[in-house]
């Protein structure tokens, strides 16, 4: 009898000491974003069975699928697959609640891309049809399993900093560039502060907990605008920009903390990310949280200059996967996963928050709690990490 037809939504556990069953996992959309997680997935996460993709292009699947040794699905084959237990959403963000909501009803347990809906009311609905079904649902950024916010959490947890008393997030790019490539970043929803905003609230809500309000501000600076890039389908061609080009606000904690939120696609590509936590007795400075890896920094009361802070977590490179990975493992343990559903959807409210209070003029009251998320035990720092890694997932 399987899985789905026995009502245990967390599959059979191993005994004590042994591996457990991997879960068998099919990867919905065959895009850009497919190639490093289907790469890691397949050749870093023992837990993991990737056995299919699909698209709505079929030979982009039967490409990917062909080039992993997989089995190339239509997304009506793959949710009607029994063996299937589980399904990474990487279409766009406009179709992830009609996906989510279809793998669901289909007894899959899902873990989506950012973000996890377009709406609030998009993603309580989610939520509650998970909850009902006894189905997991996860959702990116799963960055912050990596070693450098793992890292800083170690310092916080340990008192490095005291009271952390505010923070700052920015980030600049140019989606006049990048929406040549990737023309979603201009319509509305795909602001830079939801696009990669995401990011570095996440890291936030791990690092310091829930959010009480935000009070945002934003601009679309020089809506109409015309494609430039020769060779692209559209070159010459007119079009008007309906996302919000720059996007800052401030963002209360219930800690008491508060930090300022700065993101503008009108920039330069060559991003200058900054992420700083700011304490009563120490600065702590990350690098881009959209990275698993790099820098922290420690600057104590009297020293002055920062201090590196080695780390010793493991995910140093680009690990998208990890998310899913320790979701997989969370399954088989019984235990909740850490990329969890409530935690996207209190991420959600707050980025949609800053753009209903910027709209409205007046502070977005949260209604979502974040969940207190478990840090990843130290110790684990080999690349690859197959073996390794996967123990601190445990």
């Amino acid at each position: 009898m399987s899985m789905k037809e026995t009502g245990n939504s967390h599959g059979s556990q191993a005994p004590s000491g042994r591996h457990p069953a991997p879960v068998r996992v099919a990867v919905i959309g065959s895009g850009a974003i497919s190639t490093i997680f289907l790469h890691n997935m397949i050749e870093k996460f023992s837990i993991l069975d990737v056995v299919a993709c699909t698209s709505r292009n079929l030979e982009r699947a039967r490409a990917a699928a062909g080039k992993h040794g997989i089995a190339a699905m239509t997304l009506d084959e793959a949710l009607a697959d029994p063996s299937i237990e589980l399904v990474v959403n990487l279409t766009p963000p406009k179709a992830h609640f009609d996906v989510i909501r279809r793998a669901l009803e289909a007894g899959k347990h899902v873990y989506t891309e950012k973000v996890l809906a377009t709406t609030v009311a998009e993603g309580v609905e989610l939520l509650q049809l998970a909850d009902r079904l006894g189905l997991e649902l996860c959702s990116s950024p799963d960055t912050f399993l990596g070693s450098a916010i793992q890292n800083a959490r170690q310092l916080v947890d340990r008192g490095m900093l005291g009271e952390i008393t505010s923070a700052h997030v920015s980030c600049t790019r140019s989606y006049r560039r990048m929406g040549e490539f990737l023309p979603y970043l201009t319509q509305k929803g795909g602001d830079i502060g939801v696009d990669l905003g995401v990011y570095h609230l996440t890291a936030l809500c791990f690092l310091l907990g829930s959010i009480t309000s935000v009070f945002g501000f934003n601009r679309t600076n020089h809506p109409d605008r015309r494609h430039y890039m020769p060779g692209m389908p559209h070159f010459g061609a007119d079009y008007t920009v309906e996302a919000a080009t720059v996007t800052a606000a401030c963002v209360e904690f219930e800690s008491g903390a508060l930090a300022t939120f700065l993101f503008n696609s009108d920039s330069i590509m060559n991003q200058r990310p900054r992420f700083e936590l700011m304490g009563t007795t120490g600065i702590l400075t990350l690098s881009n949280p959209d990275d698993f890896g790099g820098e922290v920094t420690l600057q104590r009361e009297g020293q002055s200059e920062p201090t590196v802070i080695p780390s010793t977590f493991g995910m140093t490179q680009d690990s998208r996967g990890a998310g899913v990975a320790e979701m997989a493992w969370a399954i088989r343990s019984g235990r909740p996963p850490r990329a969890s559903k409530e935690l996207a959807l209190h991420v959600l409210e707050a980025l949609l928050g800053i753009d209903e209070s910027a709209e409205a003029g007046r502070p977005h009251v949260m209604t979502t709690t974040a969940p207190a998320i478990p840090p990843l035990p130290e110790g684990h720092v080999a690349d690859p990490y197959v073996d390794d890694i996967e123990a601190a997932f445990v």
